[in-house]
């Protein structure tokens, strides 16, 4: 779906700030995607790959970069993983 976002027709860059989800939120989504697995394997396969860090910590939602710059199709984008700073540099 194509929309016109007149507004962002002259955008020429785009910062994407990607923040780590909290302890709290990790253990909601994790609740809630093993109440849809199927078996004791893959709920451990799941619960493992929580504990090893191998789930995105922040997520950025499919198509929404796209979206924004479909009206400045050459806007350069600059992705800025929170997740790496100290604390003390995520201005909240």
């Amino acid at each position: 779906m194509k929309t016109d976002l007149p507004a962002l027709g002259n955008l020429k860059s785009l910062r994407v700030k990607m923040e780590p989800f909290s302890p709290v939120f990790l253990k909601v989504m994790r609740d809630a995607m093993l109440q849809k697995v199927k078996s004791k394997k893959e709920a451990a396969k799941l619960q493992k790959a929580f504990r090893d860090g191998l789930i995105p910590s922040s997520l950025i939602p499919d198509g929404i970069v796209d979206f924004l710059l479909q009206n400045s199709p050459s806007a350069k984008v600059d992705y800025i993983d929170c997740s790496r700073l100290p604390l003390r540099e995520i201005q909240i």
